[in-house]
């Protein structure tokens, strides 16, 4: 069991993930809608792992966010987007993330993804 912090600004997609996280035997600490937000919640609730959108709410950035989040706590993300290509994986490279998954999310690719922690 691991606790996740869901970076998402669609809501029917954030409660998706949610769901499939919680199905899967995760925690989820909470959902951001925007990088500041994702930032804040990491700091205090010290999730194990992000699933991340590339595109959020106030015009952040997923990339973004989920670099600050790996620099900053060490927090490694799932990207969960309808936008992965060949720029956002390798832009994405240097805060090794734990994999790439389409929307809408198949549940069985964001559970794998998300084994790799242990």
């Amino acid at each position: 069991m691991k606790r996740i912090l869901v970076v998402e600004d669609e809501p029917l997609i954030a409660m998706e993930v949610e769901s499939i996280l919680e199905d899967g035997g995760h925690v989820v600490v909470g959902v951001a809608r925007d990088a500041d937000a994702a930032f804040a919640m990491a700091e205090r609730e010290k999730p194990d792992a992000a699933t991340m959108d590339i595109d959020l709410a106030r015009k952040t950035s997923g990339l973004d966010a989920a670099e600050r989040l790996y620099r900053r706590l060490g927090v490694r993300s799932v990207f969960v987007s309808s936008r992965i290509d060949a720029r956002v994986i390798a832009a994405a490279a240097d805060f090794e993330p734990l994999g790439f998954v389409s929307k809408p999310p198949w549940k069985t690719e964001l559970l794998a993804a998300l084994r790799k922690l242990e």
